[in-house]
Protein backbone atom coordinates (compact mmCIF):
# COMPACT_ATOMS: atom_id res chain seq x y z
CA UNK A 1 0.00 0.00 0.00
CA UNK A 2 2.81 2.40 0.89
CA UNK A 3 4.54 1.65 -2.38
CA UNK A 4 1.34 2.42 -4.30
CA UNK A 5 0.89 5.78 -2.50
CA UNK A 6 4.51 6.71 -3.15
CA UNK A 7 4.12 5.89 -6.84
CA UNK A 8 0.99 8.06 -7.09
CA UNK A 9 2.75 11.01 -5.43
CA UNK A 10 5.71 10.80 -7.78
CA UNK A 11 3.44 10.38 -10.80
CA UNK A 12 1.90 13.78 -10.08
CA UNK A 13 4.81 15.89 -11.26
CA UNK A 14 4.82 19.54 -10.42
CA UNK A 15 4.29 21.79 -13.42
CA UNK A 16 7.19 24.09 -14.20
CA UNK A 17 6.53 27.74 -15.13
CA UNK A 18 8.57 27.42 -18.32
CA UNK A 19 6.34 24.55 -19.49
CA UNK A 20 3.12 26.57 -19.26
CA UNK A 21 2.20 27.99 -22.68
CA UNK A 22 -1.21 29.57 -22.03
CA UNK A 23 -2.28 31.71 -19.06
CA UNK A 24 -5.02 34.03 -17.93
CA UNK A 25 -3.65 37.32 -16.63
CA UNK A 26 -5.88 38.66 -13.87
CA UNK A 27 -4.29 42.11 -13.75
CA UNK A 28 -2.79 44.03 -10.88
CA UNK A 29 -4.51 43.52 -7.55
CA UNK A 30 -4.00 46.31 -5.01
CA UNK A 31 -5.98 44.91 -2.09
CA UNK A 32 -2.77 44.27 -0.10
CA UNK A 33 -1.07 47.56 -1.07
CA UNK A 34 0.14 50.27 1.26
CA UNK A 35 1.34 53.74 0.27
CA UNK A 36 4.46 55.31 1.70
CA UNK A 37 5.51 58.90 1.05
CA UNK A 38 2.50 59.57 -1.16
CA UNK A 39 1.68 63.24 -1.60
CA UNK A 40 -1.53 62.51 -3.46
CA UNK A 41 -4.76 61.66 -1.72
CA UNK A 42 -5.47 57.93 -1.22
CA UNK A 43 -8.71 58.29 -3.21
CA UNK A 44 -6.62 59.29 -6.24
CA UNK A 45 -4.75 56.02 -5.92
CA UNK A 46 -7.94 54.03 -5.70
CA UNK A 47 -9.08 55.56 -9.02
CA UNK A 48 -5.59 55.00 -10.46
CA UNK A 49 -5.76 51.25 -9.81
CA UNK A 50 -8.59 50.76 -12.33
CA UNK A 51 -6.92 53.07 -14.86
CA UNK A 52 -3.71 51.05 -14.70
CA UNK A 53 -5.51 47.75 -15.28
CA UNK A 54 -7.33 49.32 -18.23
CA UNK A 55 -3.99 50.60 -19.56
CA UNK A 56 -2.52 47.08 -19.46
CA UNK A 57 -5.46 45.84 -21.51
CA UNK A 58 -5.36 48.62 -24.11
CA UNK A 59 -1.65 49.50 -24.45
CA UNK A 60 -0.29 46.32 -25.97
CA UNK A 61 2.90 48.05 -27.08
CA UNK A 62 4.04 48.80 -23.54
CA UNK A 63 2.35 45.78 -21.99
CA UNK A 64 3.03 43.00 -24.50
CA UNK A 65 2.11 40.32 -21.98
CA UNK A 66 2.97 37.36 -24.22
CA UNK A 67 6.50 38.68 -24.54
CA UNK A 68 6.86 39.95 -20.96
CA UNK A 69 5.52 36.75 -19.41
CA UNK A 70 7.16 34.53 -22.04
CA UNK A 71 3.91 32.75 -22.91
CA UNK A 72 2.41 31.83 -26.28
CA UNK A 73 -1.10 32.86 -25.31
CA UNK A 74 -2.21 35.35 -22.66
CA UNK A 75 -5.86 36.13 -22.03
CA UNK A 76 -6.59 39.19 -19.91
CA UNK A 77 -9.41 38.91 -17.41
CA UNK A 78 -9.25 41.75 -14.89
CA UNK A 79 -12.93 41.90 -13.86
CA UNK A 80 -12.32 40.28 -10.47
CA UNK A 81 -9.25 42.41 -9.83
CA UNK A 82 -11.11 45.61 -10.64
CA UNK A 83 -13.98 44.57 -8.37
CA UNK A 84 -11.55 43.79 -5.53
CA UNK A 85 -9.70 47.08 -6.05
CA UNK A 86 -13.02 48.99 -5.96
CA UNK A 87 -13.66 47.65 -2.44
CA UNK A 88 -10.44 49.13 -1.04
CA UNK A 89 -10.96 51.63 1.77
CA UNK A 90 -8.68 54.54 0.78
CA UNK A 91 -8.38 55.57 4.44
CA UNK A 92 -6.35 52.41 5.15
CA UNK A 93 -3.76 52.87 2.39
CA UNK A 94 -1.17 55.30 3.82
CA UNK A 95 1.46 54.01 6.22
CA UNK A 96 4.47 55.46 8.04
CA UNK A 97 6.68 52.34 7.84
CA UNK A 98 8.48 52.12 4.50
CA UNK A 99 9.69 48.62 5.38
CA UNK A 100 6.16 47.19 5.16
CA UNK A 101 6.23 43.65 3.74
CA UNK A 102 3.71 41.05 2.74
CA UNK A 103 4.83 37.50 3.50
CA UNK A 104 4.67 34.50 1.16
CA UNK A 105 2.10 32.96 3.52
CA UNK A 106 -0.13 36.03 3.09
CA UNK A 107 0.25 35.68 -0.68
CA UNK A 108 -0.75 32.00 -0.53
CA UNK A 109 -3.77 32.82 1.62
CA UNK A 110 -4.82 35.58 -0.77
CA UNK A 111 -4.53 33.32 -3.83
CA UNK A 112 -7.00 30.94 -2.18
CA UNK A 113 -9.61 33.74 -2.10
CA UNK A 114 -9.40 34.92 -5.71
CA UNK A 115 -12.62 34.57 -7.69
CA UNK A 116 -11.75 33.37 -11.19
CA UNK A 117 -15.24 32.64 -12.50
CA UNK A 118 -15.33 29.81 -15.01
CA UNK A 119 -11.68 30.27 -16.00
CA UNK A 120 -9.51 27.16 -16.00
CA UNK A 121 -5.86 26.36 -16.58
CA UNK A 122 -3.17 28.61 -15.17
CA UNK A 123 -3.43 32.17 -13.96
CA UNK A 124 -1.02 34.99 -13.30
CA UNK A 125 -1.80 37.88 -11.02
CA UNK A 126 0.32 40.78 -9.87
CA UNK A 127 -0.18 41.60 -6.22
CA UNK A 128 1.04 45.11 -5.53
CA UNK A 129 2.15 45.33 -1.91
CA UNK A 130 3.87 48.71 -1.60
CA UNK A 131 4.00 51.94 -3.59
CA UNK A 132 6.89 53.94 -2.11
CA UNK A 133 6.98 57.46 -3.52
CA UNK A 134 10.07 58.36 -1.44
CA UNK A 135 12.17 55.75 -3.25
CA UNK A 136 10.24 55.80 -6.56
CA UNK A 137 9.52 52.09 -6.36
CA UNK A 138 6.74 49.58 -6.41
CA UNK A 139 6.83 46.15 -4.79
CA UNK A 140 4.93 43.33 -6.46
CA UNK A 141 4.45 39.61 -6.14
CA UNK A 142 3.96 38.09 -9.58
CA UNK A 143 2.15 34.85 -8.88
CA UNK A 144 1.50 31.99 -11.29
CA UNK A 145 -1.01 29.47 -10.00
CA UNK A 146 -3.17 26.53 -10.99
CA UNK A 147 -6.67 28.00 -11.14
CA UNK A 148 -8.46 24.78 -10.12
CA UNK A 149 -6.29 23.89 -7.12
CA UNK A 150 -4.90 27.34 -6.21
CA UNK A 151 -1.48 25.73 -6.03
CA UNK A 152 1.21 28.34 -6.58
CA UNK A 153 3.51 27.31 -9.42
CA UNK A 154 5.78 30.31 -8.98
CA UNK A 155 5.72 33.42 -6.84
CA UNK A 156 8.32 36.07 -7.42
CA UNK A 157 8.69 39.25 -5.41
CA UNK A 158 9.89 42.11 -7.60
CA UNK A 159 10.94 45.63 -6.74
CA UNK A 160 10.69 47.97 -9.69
CA UNK A 161 11.38 51.58 -10.53
CA UNK A 162 8.60 54.11 -11.04
CA UNK A 163 9.22 56.95 -13.49
CA UNK A 164 7.30 59.36 -15.65
CA UNK A 165 5.73 62.77 -15.84
CA UNK A 166 2.11 62.02 -14.99
CA UNK A 167 0.71 60.19 -11.98
CA UNK A 168 -0.55 57.30 -14.16
CA UNK A 169 2.63 57.02 -16.22
CA UNK A 170 4.79 57.11 -13.08
CA UNK A 171 3.14 54.10 -11.43
CA UNK A 172 2.45 52.39 -14.75
CA UNK A 173 6.20 52.33 -15.34
CA UNK A 174 6.67 50.36 -12.13
CA UNK A 175 4.26 47.70 -13.44
CA UNK A 176 6.00 47.50 -16.83
CA UNK A 177 9.43 47.35 -15.17
CA UNK A 178 8.27 44.61 -12.79
CA UNK A 179 7.01 42.55 -15.72
CA UNK A 180 10.30 43.06 -17.60
CA UNK A 181 12.36 41.55 -14.80
CA UNK A 182 9.84 38.89 -13.76
CA UNK A 183 11.36 36.19 -15.97
CA UNK A 184 15.02 36.98 -15.34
Amino acid sequence: MCLFCTAVVYAQEKVEYKDIESVTFFGVDYTLVKLYGAGEEPLQYKMLFRELNNEIRSNTKTYNLSKLLDKKEVTIKSDYTNEANNKIDPNTLKILNKEYKVTPDQVQEYIRTIHTGDTSGYGIIMLCTLLDRSRSRGLYYIVTFDIATREIIRSKEVESKAAGNSFQTYWGASIANALKVANK
